[in-house]
């Protein structure tokens, strides 16, 4: 699991990276070809956001007979 937190606490209020409704967005960073996902949003609760590996949903979709990398 990621956890997200914003380094300035008197920010939460006015700039919070996550907000609800933000659940199953994507998280990216810039590759060597471009962006590569690295992750998913799965909740906030004010003081810090969480995300999901994108390798551990992989895995999961993976352990359920999905097959996206094909």
């Amino acid at each position: 699991m990621i956890e997200i937190k914003q380094p300035v606490l008197g920010n939460l209020a006015i700039k919070r990276p996550v907000k609800g409704g933000d659940s199953g967005a994507w998280l990216v960073t810039s590759g060597n070809s471009g962006l590569a996902w690295c992750g998913m949003i799965i909740g906030e609760n004010r003081q810090a956001e969480y995300a999901i590996h994108s390798e551990d949903a992989l895995s999961h979709l993976s352990a359920k007979g999905y097959d996206l990398c094909s």
